[in-house]
């Protein structure tokens, strides 16, 4: 019998970025209309050679304490509404929206 070790959920979220800020910082959450959670951040990055997403991605797997490589772009390259995949324990990623600000509005 081998030892197994448990694999993270892959789940995936919705951001708003906004590129060029004067720092890198998750800004909130926003409920959506058709009710489904969007993380705002800001990065320095510029979005130009997917250095923003690149920023974003980092960004995500630092506040969720995962490695790097944990967190791709799923869809969004060349927008702001992006969705990312991220590879966590939903209990991690849970505890983390909780954590967040809600924002009002859109």
């Amino acid at each position: 019998m081998t030892p197994t070790k448990p694999v993270p959920s892959f789940s995936q979220l919705n951001f708003l970025v906004t590129p060029r800020s004067g720092r890198d910082e998750v800004v909130g959450l926003v409920i959506r209309a058709d009710g489904s959670p969007e993380v705002r951040v800001r990065v320095t990055a510029p979005p130009d050679k997917g250095r923003a997403n690149k920023a974003v991605c980092n960004l995500v797997a630092k506040q969720l304490r995962i490695g790097k490589t944990r967190v791709s772009v799923a869809s969004g390259e060349t927008s702001r509404h992006k969705r990312l995949d991220i590879q966590v324990d939903a209990e991690a990623l849970q505890g983390w929206l909780e954590g967040l600000q809600v924002l009002e509005g859109r």
